[in-house]
């Protein structure tokens, strides 16, 4: 378990938060795949820490938010697993939104900061 935890996990983490922004890059940048990655790694060096707060943040309020409502449907309606269910999507759905905004602000205020150390 330790072992895969180090060998797998903590990489995928940083990759994902060197990789943050490699979207936006590519649809703003119109940069290539590999092109699109080298970027959003330049744009989130040194802050990786701040981008691992804020999604840490967003994932919390998530995990709350769905696990509140799906507690109380459950109380509310025991037998209603498909209700259940779709219940628990539509709240995520807004999040999943939210995730996207937080990504492309991201984005911009990044190249705002490069642009703005030269």
């Amino acid at each position: 378990m330790t072992l895969g935890l180090l060998a797998f996990v903590i990489p995928g983490i940083l990759l994902q938060l060197m990789w943050w922004v490699a979207v936006p890059v590519a649809v703003v940048e119109r940069l290539g795949v590999v092109g699109s990655m080298q970027r959003s790694a330049k744009l989130t060096s040194g802050e990786k820490g701040t981008i691992f707060l804020i999604l840490l943040v967003l994932g919390l309020i998530q995990f709350a938010v769905i696990f509140g409502i799906a507690f109380v449907a459950a109380m509310a309606l025991p037998e209603a697993g498909a209700a259940q269910a779709l219940v628990t999507l539509l709240i995520a759905i807004p999040f999943g939104a939210l995730t996207a905004v937080a990504n492309a602000v991201g984005y911009r205020a990044a190249v705002a900061c490069i642009a703005f150390r030269g």
